[in-house]
């Protein structure tokens, strides 16, 4: 219970433009469903001591206003419910996001839903239904696409006839699936080293497998990046999983080498590495990463336990998504934390000794990966 399958990722299905798509008909699946709360940190807390949690229905004690009056506001106790094929299906996504629980009833079989992320935010869409739109390109030529249904970024577990599946742990899949086929592999492709060798000016710069890392990334166009920074930044807005603000971290560190890399490929002379821009996301982009140290730390100590010290713990933001009842979770709860601990911890190293470099103007050539 509670382990992962193999996911599959189809870059070309329903012709996203961009990067690869997660299908959770291929996601793990949670035989015990625990209904979530709010807060991300509440939930794992309570899994841990095996205790029940209940979602929490109005943010701040409020309800926003319905914003189409011309159907009435479907969300009830925090779930909106709504039927395969209904006309109003998308209207009521709209009306109200104030819901933790999205349930779509009615799913024929063959109709499998995906998702994915673009600069209106996560949306997923029912391959197999024939649903299409058109969209018009700049240069104002239409075609067609699957439909794309957007969803509230409040929301916090996806119910497909009886097939229930967590929307947080779908949207770090979705941010690591579009990272993966944009230009630097992934997330998970971080490795700790920062050394880097540098020469008095007129030398030569070689950097290290941290330094690599960023470098890929900041090849990323900006599109991507852009699509995917908002993305991270609404759910760490919405969400206490720190491996949100990881992710973040990096694309903010990309976003802060991109303008200096774009310099370096159009051969510019004089690279200035020490701009406000770059080391504003940098500093943004470290910070982060301290708060994931905090989060991290509290987590560890629930448990009395400590990363290993002579290893790097790996990135592991999904065993912890199982079953409580399984004996080995709290294992998954140690290798959440210990991984989001080290992982935060390498990487502003990492990011700190970059920013210095960048600071002092200290690179004559950056050699790229």
């Amino acid at each position: 219970m509670g382990e992962r399958t193999n996911e599959q990722f189809d870059p070309q299905a329903a012709k996203v433009p961009q990067g690869s798509v997660l299908d959770n008909s291929e996601y793990w699946v949670r035989t015990q469903y625990q209904e979530p709360s709010t807060s991300f940190r509440d939930r794992i807390r309570d899994r841990l001591v095996g205790g029940q949690t209940q979602p929490e229905i109005l943010q701040n004690g409020t309800r926003p206003a319905v914003s189409d009056r011309t159907i009435p506001d479907p969300v009830v106790n925090g779930k909106l419910t709504l039927r395969y094929g209904e006309p109003d299906f998308d209207r009521k996504l709209a009306v109200n996001p104030n819901y933790q629980q999205l349930s779509i009833q009615g799913i024929p079989e063959g109709v499998k839903v995906k998702h994915f992320v673009d600069s209106k935010g996560y949306f997923f869409w029912l391959d197999g239904s024939g649903e299409m739109e058109q969209i018009r390109g700049g240069d104002g030529t239409v075609s067609e696409r699957p439909r794309r249904h957007y969803y509230s970024i409040q929301a916090k577990e996806i119910e497909m006839n009886s097939d229930k599946r967590d929307l947080e742990a779908t949207r770090l899949k979705v941010n690591e699936a579009m990272a993966v086929e944009n230009g630097f592999k992934g997330f998970s492709n971080f490795k700790p080293g920062q050394q880097v060798d540098f020469q008095a000016p007129g030398g030569r710069a070689v950097s290290g497998d941290a330094m690599n890392y960023f470098l890929r990334m900041s090849k990323t166009s900006s599109n991507v990046l852009d699509i995917q920074a908002k993305s991270l930044e609404e759910s760490v807005k919405t969400s206490d999983n720190p491996y949100f603000k990881i992710y973040l971290a990096d694309v903010y560190a990309a976003q802060a080498m991109k303008p200096i890399i774009d310099q370096v490929l159009n051969g510019g002379r004089f690279i200035e590495l020490n701009n406000p821009y770059s080391l504003k996301k940098m500093d943004d982009a470290i910070s982060l990463l301290k708060a994931v140290d905090t989060d991290s730390r509290t987590g560890l100590q629930r448990i009395n336990r400590v990363p290993p010290g002579n290893a790097v713990m790996p990135l592991d933001p999904y065993r912890i998504y199982g079953d409580s009842r399984d004996p080995r979770f709290p294992e998954y709860y140690y290798g959440f934390w210990g991984g989001s601990y080290d992982q935060a911890k390498h990487r502003e190293v990492a990011l700190t000794f970059m920013r210095n470099l960048m600071k002092n103007n200290a690179f004559p050539r950056i050699e790229l990966p």
